[in-house]
């Protein structure tokens, strides 16, 4: 026998090839003493090739040679394929048989003299000159997988021979190098196979490999060997068949961001949303969901994204997406939002990371205030007076002003009218004031209120602001005096105390005249005035103090205010003598004035007081009773008996304590 291209035995052919015999033809001839047919032939498939093996003859010093035939078909014809010394084995190795087909086989004895003997036995066999082989079916569109590796592979496993007998795999970490064991990975230079499971049998049958207990990582891949063995026993022991690749599943994160910070209510905020695939695996149908508004303020959205779902988002890209909402009421507020999507690989739902947004700050809009004083609060002619404007932002959002205007709202009384200082644009943040002044000279005579108007603009939204107009309190501008009245906080003192007096100065309009020097000086009686002379103030009041004497007895005092006098007396009395006292000297019953009565009784008595007309008749009694020693109040409201007020004139309070017997004087003035 002679060896076959790799490694394969092939027959040596003792006749050419393609000689036919058939079986009728190869008995013709045949004597007694030719060879018997070999006995025990048998034929099998063999891994390239297909083995014929027979017994030899019983008379081996008459056999020359044993020829093997071969036919495509049951029962012949045959062509003589080889020639087989039965040395060492009586066998013959046919690798020309075409893979997959059955042939049949004979084998006839030749004796020395060439002739045969009969044919033996048929015998048939298949071919198997071609490896078996096997392919992965990849159980997605691709061999990468997210998240984790498969939990099962499959294919299918061809051998066109004798059969699939057994399919075995064996998986490896590319980056370790190491294989799947069954339980672990395990560290070796040779693969570690598996037995995989076949279903059905014949040439191509369908084998599938449990992988669910796999420890597989992300970011790794993998090699698939597969080992194929036939029936035959011809084992295809390849290098790696295919590859896996295991992904982190894509996850989407989203960062949210608004603009502008600060914004004034009713304006517009713009938000962003940017989603991008952080993960390893691509993600599809990426679709954002719509910011929500919390905190304490609010917003409504406008707009929104006129774009579509995007179709695919590989590792590293993003996609933006933006709204617009208008902010209404006032405080922070930050925007929520995330997205919907599917990881490619695996069909399921993407991992989503939502975001918030920076916060937002909603402020009321600017809303100027204003406030006018003048001061004093009444100045004579040809005097100067201040007027003060306090300007407020009452809202949230800075405020720029701009223009500031101020009127007289009688442009009679005032001169000249220097302002604002400081002088307009300034700027006025939230909640904050500031107050600018003018100076004006007075020139008539009345009352004159000022009116106050500033406008701006508010920074964040650029609305103009106008404050309403402010009025002041009217600010008397007082004439010449032409009335002065002079009052003592006591109509009686103890002899060697004191006294205050008050003068008030009004000119014909009754409007307070100050800055008026009012001189005081004794009229009669004993005592002393401190000081001689005061000036009026604001509200016309010049004041003083009169220091009784040592003997009782009436103390006038007289005051003047340019050529306009004025008079008043004070009792003074002894230690321990009854003392009447009047909180004032006039009374405006239309005003809601009254006059104290104050009393003052060293030792317990009957106490009447009373009040008289400058006639001498009774108008009401404030008192009739018996009264303990000390200090006793009385009120007197400028009505009479019948209950309604008595007419403008002078009146006198008497006081009757025992047998003393005192007077004091009021007079009833309705302006």
């Amino acid at each position: 026998m002679s060896t076959a291209h790799g490694g394969r035995p092939r027959a040596i052919l003792a006749l050419a090839a393609g000689l036919l015999i058939s079986p009728l033809l190869a008995g013709a001839g045949q004597t007694a003493s030719a060879p018997q047919a070999p006995a025990g032939v048998a034929a099998s498939t063999r891994a390239g090739f297909v083995l014929v093996t027979w017994n030899p003859a019983a008379q081996p010093d008459e056999v020359e040679g044993y020829h093997v035939y071969r036919s495509m078909s049951a029962g012949g014809p045959y062509a003589l394929v080889a020639t087989a010394p039965c040395l060492p084995a009586c066998e013959y190795r046919d690798a020309t048989v075409p893979n997959g087909t059955r042939c049949f086989f004979v084998v006839r004895v030749f004796g020395r003299d060439g002739k045969e003997g009969p044919s033996s036995a048929e015998v048939n066999a298949v071919g198997d000159t071609v490896a078996p082989s096997a392919s992965l079916r990849l159980p997605g569109p691709s061999p990468r997988f997210s998240g984790r590796g498969p939990a099962d592979i499959a294919g299918p496993a061809v051998d066109a021979g004798s059969g699939v007998a057994t399919v075995r795999v064996a998986l490896r970490r590319n980056d370790t190098g190491e294989w799947w064991g069954g339980s672990r990975w395990e560290s070796g230079a040779k693969p570690v196979y598996l037995p995989a499971v076949l279903s059905g049998k014949g040439p191509a049958v369908k084998w599938s490999f449990d992988t669910s207990k796999v420890e597989w990582s992300q970011g790794t891949a993998y090699a698939v060997r597969i080992a194929v063995r036939d029936l035959a026993g011809f084992e295809l022991d390849p290098s790696d068949s295919a590859s896996l690749f295991v992904d982190a599943p894509a996850i989407l994160t989203a960062s949210v961001a608004a603009a502008p910070g600060v914004v004034t209510a009713g304006q517009i905020v713009h938000v962003t949303l940017l989603v991008a695939n952080t993960g390893g695996s691509e993600a599809s149908a990426v679709t954002p969901d719509a910011p929500v508004a919390t905190g304490s303020a609010g917003a409504s959205m406008l707009s929104a994204p006129a774009a579509g779902p995007v179709r695919s988002l590989a590792p590293g890209e993003f996609a933006t997406f933006s709204w617009t909402f208008s902010a209404s009421g006032s405080g922070a507020i930050v925007f929520r939002s995330g997205c919907r999507g599917v990881d490619a690989p695996s069909g399921g739902p993407a991992t989503v990371v939502p975001g918030v947004s920076n916060d937002i700050m909603v402020r009321l809009p600017a809303r100027l205030d204003v406030a006018v004083t003048p001061f004093p609060a009444n100045v004579r002619q040809g005097m100067a007076m201040s007027v003060r404007m306090r300007i407020t932002n009452a809202g949230q959002a800075d405020c720029q002003v701009t223009t500031i205007s101020l009127g007289a709202g009688s442009r009679g009384l005032i001169g000249t009218l220097r302002g604002p200082d400081p002088q307009p644009p300034f700027r006025l943040k939230g909640g904050e004031s500031r107050e600018v002044a003018w100076t004006a000279s007075a020139t008539g005579a009345g009352a004159v209120a000022f009116t106050g108007v500033v406008s701006g603009f508010d920074e964040s939204s650029g609305e103009i602001v106008d404050s309403a107009p402010a009025v002041s309190t009217p600010v008397g501008v007082a004439s010449a005096p032409a009335t002065l009245q002079l009052a003592a906080n006591a109509e009686s003192a103890v002899t060697g105390t004191a006294v205050g007096i008050t003068a008030t100065v009004r000119d014909i309009q009754g409007i307070p005249v100050p800055g008026v020097r009012v001189a005081f000086g004794i009229l009669a009686g004993r005592g002393r005035v401190d000081p001689p002379f005061a000036i009026s103030d604001e509200h016309g009041v010049a004041e003083g103090k009169i220091t009784m004497g040592t003997d009782p007895g009436m103390v006038t005092v007289e005051s003047q205010a340019g050529a306009v006098l004025s008079s008043l007396s004070v009792e003074s009395i002894l230690p321990g003598g009854v003392a009447q006292i009047l909180s004032r000297s006039f009374i405006d019953p239309s005003r809601g004035e009254k006059v104290d009565v104050k009393v003052h009784l060293p030792r317990a008595v009957r106490v009447r007081v009373r009040v008289f007309n400058m006639s001498g008749e009774l108008i009401t009694t404030l008192a009739d009773r018996d009264a303990s020693a000390g200090d006793a109040t009385f009120a007197w409201d400028g009505r009479g008996a019948a209950g309604g007020p008595v007419a403008n004139g002078v009146y006198f309070i008497s006081l009757q304590a025992g047998s003393d017997l005192q007077s004091r004087r009021i007079s009833v003035l309705k302006r």
